[in-house]
């Protein structure tokens, strides 16, 4: 009888931790799937957001610079249009013409040169010696052949 009871009372407490598991089990479970479908949807829903904010800044940059050198080219257009070629031609005017481009906009201008359009540098104010350099087979100058203008890549 003691080994009855024993055995009866090992049933019942392994019969009691099985449905304290199972009730547990089955109600945290959805509990479980709950927090996890809100945390990818929390997840995903900010990504998104990160990436919407992330592509309004490039966007707003994008304009910001593309305004930056419509205004610098209207520069040189300007110059263009109001100096003749035979000044243009003149390193001395065209150093000038630097100076005061480099003083005005505090040294954004770095050089200037007139190039032929067989592609060849006939004048240069600037640090390099590039008179007489000949761009008729760089990608630049083709593409400005083309469209009139064309604004390069930055590079040193």
């Amino acid at each position: 009888m003691l080994e009855s009871t024993v055995q009866r009372k090992n049933y019942y407490r392994v019969l009691t931790r099985n449905l304290v598991l199972a009730v547990a089990l089955v109600s945290l479970l959805p509990l479980f799937l709950a927090v996890a479908a809100v945390l990818h949807l929390f997840e995903t829903d900010y990504l998104n957001k990160v990436e919407e904010h992330l592509d309004a800044l490039v966007s707003r940059q994008r304009r910001t610079i593309d305004a930056y050198l419509s205004d610098r080219l209207a520069n040189i257009r300007v110059l263009a249009r109001t100096c003749s070629v035979a000044q243009l031609s003149d390193p001395s005017f065209l150093r000038q013409k630097l100076n005061l481009l480099s003083e005005e906009y505090q040294g954004v201008y770095v050089d200037l040169g007139l190039v032929n359009p067989d592609g060849v540098q006939t004048a240069y104010a600037g640090p390099f010696n590039l008179t007489g350099v000949d761009y008729a087979e760089a990608g630049w100058f083709q593409k400005a052949g083309q469209g009139g203008q064309f604004i390069s890549d930055v590079f040193t």
